[in-house]
């Protein structure tokens, strides 16, 4: 371990400190009320390690560096804290990658803290840090730990405020990217049939995307496909469409800038985090179309948004697809009418016992 005069954080690549002795304090509560805390060699708090979503998620008031704890030799690169949702893990826990390059050659591993107590392996997702060229060990802190060197990256991702990323993480990203040469079609319909209505959706979904394939749009299912396969895919598309899905933060990685993009709306709460990072990653504002005239929900189940099912107005939403560019003659789309509306919540009783009810509130 490092003495004790030389534990002051020194400067390293922009936007990163490296601390010795550092102590890394996983939390202890459940994941609402998250205490994880790093702290330095004196015992003070780490400010840049915190992670944020406008404000804080992580409350590390009251702790303090333990008189024994478990000890990590070399120099480790302090990754934040790890989600265990596909989404949040893919825009959150990517957040402080952006100087990982730089610093490759000199860490032996990337340490994360967990979004809840008991959370003891990285879990299926170790694969998508791979594929954007994290080939250093990852390392869950299950105990309080004391780091010989800890290279700490501030936050330049997220949600929220952060939604939009810093150009050191955009260049991480495109850098990233860049490796996987871009193939597939030209149009791409970014399909959420493969959920079979049980995560939300809308009303009508299966002839939304016949009407998409009607216009020459590839129907694309996401969780079919390898993440390198995604970002190939989305690197090469000129138009992508879809419906609002944790889908579109693969495409903002994709950085591609000649893509035009669409996000059709199925829940209002998209425009404040997936627009801006697409936004941030790409340079392109993606064109948003709101055509919900109704919201329908499970009467018996607490009101998630990605719980909730949109009914749109087709007839607008054609519309305004072929007013943006997005598809061309209108005669083939063809609108959801209420006999094929009704039949849609029919089979939705059917496939998952839920009733729905209409609700004036969407989220």
């Amino acid at each position: 371990m490092s003495s004790k005069q030389d534990s002051a954080p020194r400067a390293e690549p922009p936007a990163v400190t490296a601390y010795d002795g550092a102590f890394v304090l996983p939390t202890t509560k459940r994941r609402l009320r998250n205490n994880y805390a790093v702290l330095d060699a004196a015992g003070a708090r780490i400010a840049a390690a915190d992670t944020f979503r406008g404000g804080p998620l992580n409350f590390s008031e009251g702790r303090v560096a333990p008189a024994r704890c478990t000890e990590l030799s070399g120099a480790h690169y302090f990754g934040g804290l790890l989600f265990q949702h596909f989404g949040h893990i893919f825009v959150e826990s990517t957040a402080r990658l952006h100087a990982f390059p730089a610093l490759r050659d000199r860490i032996a591993s990337v340490v994360f803290v967990g979004i809840a107590a008991g959370q003891t392996e990285i879990g299926r997702f170790g694969s998508m840090f791979e594929t954007l060229g994290i080939d250093r060990p990852l390392n869950l802190i299950t105990e309080p730990t004391r780091v010989e060197r800890l290279y700490v990256p501030e936050q330049l991702g997220g949600i929220g405020d952060h939604a939009a990323g810093a150009p050191p993480l955009h260049r991480f990203f495109a850098e990233a990217s860049a490796r996987f040469d871009a193939r597939g079609p030209e149009r791409i319909f970014i399909s959420r049939a493969g959920y079979r209505l049980m995560r939300g959706g809308v009303i009508s979904e299966d002839l939304l995307e016949a009407n998409m394939a009607a216009q020459g749009y590839t129907l694309f299912a996401p969780e079919q496909h390898s993440l390198a396969d995604q970002i190939a895919t989305y690197r090469s598309a000129r138009f992508i469409l879809g419906l609002d899905s944790s889908a579109f933060h693969v495409v903002a990685a994709s950085c591609n800038s000649a893509a035009k993009i669409g996000i059709i709306l199925r829940r209002k709460s998209t425009v404040d985090d997936i627009a801006p990072h697409v936004e941030g990653f790409t340079g392109r504002k993606p064109v948003i179309f709101d055509a919900i005239r109704r919201v329908w929900s499970d009467a018996d189940a607490e009101l998630h948004s990605w719980e909730q099912y949109a009914e749109l107005d087709f007839a607008e939403l054609g519309r305004a697809l072929q007013g943006e560019g997005f598809i061309g003659d209108l005669e083939a789309w063809r609108p959801a009418g209420p006999r094929m509306r009704a039949g849609f919540r029919k089979r939705m009783v059917k496939r998952t016992g839920k009733t729905l009810t209409q609700s004036d509130e969407t989220i």
